[in-house]
């Protein structure tokens, strides 16, 4: 079995997309060397995730807003508190999010570089009601 180890956000201006992903989720951002490349440390070694990368786009990814091959969600305390951030530092939502029965509450957003992401408030009890 293989597991996802890395991510890579494609963006037009990768500063652009660092600062709004460090305004949005706190991420430690930082170029790496003299490459067009982005080293993002999204959180503690003990905390479960993974880290990744804010590449430019270009080639088959060089469309703004397209080609997203995988949408990473990434667990959040509190969903309403990310929601404002998003829309402050010049993103969007990209639905009105919703109840995940058992598992908590989720809604995607649109960063400043057009990508989908997810942002996920865990919450086991959560329940539909009938």
């Amino acid at each position: 079995m293989a597991k996802v180890v890395h991510f890579e956000i494609t963006a037009t201006n990768p500063a652009r997309a660092a600062k709004f992903y460090t305004k949005v989720f706190g991420w430690k951002i930082s170029k790496w060397g003299k490459q067009e490349y982005w080293v993002v440390d999204a959180g503690p070694k003990k905390e479960e995730g993974i880290n990744g990368g804010i590449v430019p786009r270009k080639g088959i990814f060089k469309k703004a807003g397209g080609y997203n091959a995988f949408v990473c969600t990434i667990q959040v305390k509190k969903l309403d508190e990310i929601a404002k951030k998003v829309k402050k530092a010049g993103g969007k939502w990209a639905d009105e999010g919703g109840l995940v029965h058992g598992v908590g509450f989720m809604q995607y957003f649109v960063d400043t570089e057009g990508n989908l992401f997810g942002a996920l408030q865990p919450d086991t009890k959560a329940k539909m009601v009938p």
